[in-house]
């Protein structure tokens, strides 16, 4: 059998694609394992068992991120439990304490980090003996789980899902993919952290994010996974009617970033017509190329355009591209990007030609979050490393060669900031001016995006 580092597997001369369950999901699927055949022969044809694994692998993500959100938690039920006992106990005094039994099993679970003297200890006065909770080094949180004074961290994640994924007068819907990644976060932080709601405080999270940032963890990746504790923190303060004594995100400070940390480099405007004359071969590529360096547009909302999404010149607006991106539900998630007259013949190609399902782009398949363009975003990774670009550089590049292209042109930052999409957070811009018009972002794309060509 031959492996492969991006999950796949040769079994008798098949191609499977391969994902490995994580440890605590394992009891729920029965197995260490999802393995399904890509139908692909033969070990010279990696790169098209390696394409056709994608929708497979991005169905294996959803289940296992299914399973982390509808996955029971053991502390949680070991609380209800005992928080039930307690509440049914007869006698009053009998019932502040648990028995030694019950307390040592139910505090070294919830407290992992109960020190091998604690245990000893415990042990060693194990019998018919009773012992208040809160005598256990670190068990106040236990006690509360235990007596149903405290809430334990998973306890609201089920009403979190269904509130996240489709909006409220709260709060936006979050698209499939990030709530793929909040779900992990989330578990990956109750794993970590371990306390109840009611015991998490700013001085905690300051200490998870050092964690984080001590086992390599970028800031990028810290501010993601803060947001996504966020989310959770803002449906159960408003939603699930938590109240938040502690107000744990008050203060607190995201991470510094260090210089240059997380940050793509731009492609010079020389540089396209390197690619283009790279992409001769790769009419599709050739296209995504020209699209994403007029429009600074992400290669997904680009291979995302249906003929639908084109909308020709009318009531004094310029022909125009409706961008969506996935899982959008409302009108706050589309964004309208003028044509550039540089791109409008390539356009016109494209709406002549469309898919069966009314698609520009062919390229069916998609990567593992659900994207569609899968294929061309392989060839212009291949392309770009063939011609000398740095990994720092990547097709997104081009929304920072747009974005210099505009300013270097003393575009107004409202108007730059509608065609790249970017949120303007002023009170005077992102408030009270609106949108700007089309017509206008129009004059300072002609006016600004000018690439030179041989």
């Amino acid at each position: 059998m031959a492996k492969s580092n991006d999950n796949l597997e040769l079994k008798r001369q098949v191609w499977f694609a391969v994902k490995r369950i994580p440890i605590a999901l394992q009891p729920i699927f029965g197995k260490t394992k999802l393995i399904e055949s890509t139908g692909v022969r033969g070990a010279e044809n990696h790169h098209a068992a390696r394409v056709a694994s994608l929708p497979i692998l991005a169905r294996m993500n959803a289940r296992l991120a299914d399973a982390h959100l509808n996955a029971a938690d053991p502390i949680q039920s070991e609380a209800a439990t005992l928080a039930r006992k307690f509440m049914e106990a007869k006698n009053a005094d009998d019932a502040l304490f648990v028995t030694l039994t019950e307390a040592m099993a139910f505090a070294l679970q919830t407290i992992p980090r109960a020190t091998a003297t604690d245990r000893r200890q415990l042990m060693a006065r194990t019998g018919n003996t009773t012992v208040a909770l809160a005598a256990v080094p670190g068990a106040t949180e236990a006690m509360g789980l235990a007596t149903g004074t405290m809430t334990a961290f998973t306890v609201h994640l089920d009403g979190w899902k269904r509130w996240a994924v489709t909006g409220d007068v709260h709060n936006h819907a979050i698209a499939p993919r990030a709530m793929r990644d909040y779900a992990v976060i989330l578990d990956e932080f109750n794993a970590m952290v371990g306390k109840p709601l009611e015991a998490i405080t700013s001085e905690i999270l300051v200490e998870w994010m050092n964690k984080l940032a001590a086992n390599g963890n970028g800031h990028g990746t810290i501010r993601r996974k803060l947001s996504a504790l966020k989310s959770y923190w803002k449906y159960l303060t408003r939603v699930a009617k938590f109240v938040d004594v502690r107000k744990p995100f008050a203060d607190l400070a995201p991470p510094v970033k260090k210089e240059g940390e997380g940050t793509r480099d731009g492609f010079e405007p020389w540089d396209l017509a390197t690619l283009l004359a790279g992409a001769t071969n790769c009419q599709p590529l050739h296209d995504l190329i020209m699209i994403a360096a007029y429009t600074g547009t992400r290669r997904e909302s680009i291979c995302g355009l249906k003929v639908s999404d084109i909308i020709p010149a009318q009531f004094g607006r310029p022909a125009h591209f409706r961008f969506r991106g996935l899982g959008t539900k409302t009108q706050a998630g589309i964004r309208e990007t003028p044509i550039h007259s540089a791109i409008q013949a390539t356009v016109d190609r494209l709406m002549a030609n469309p898919d069966a399902e009314g698609y520009l782009f062919h390229d069916a398949v998609k990567d593992a979050d659900g994207y569609r363009g899968a294929r061309l975003g392989q060839k212009f990774s291949a392309l770009k490393t063939r011609l000398g670009f740095t990994p720092r550089q990547t097709l997104h590049s081009f929304r920072h060669t747009v974005a210099a292209l505009l300013e270097v042109a003393l575009c107004p930052p409202g108007i730059a900031k509608d065609f790249i999409g970017h949120k303007k957070q002023d009170l005077t811009y992102g408030v009270y001016s609106g949108k700007t018009p089309l017509a206008v972002q129009s004059e300072w794309a002609e006016k600004a995006i000018v690439y030179p060509m041989p």
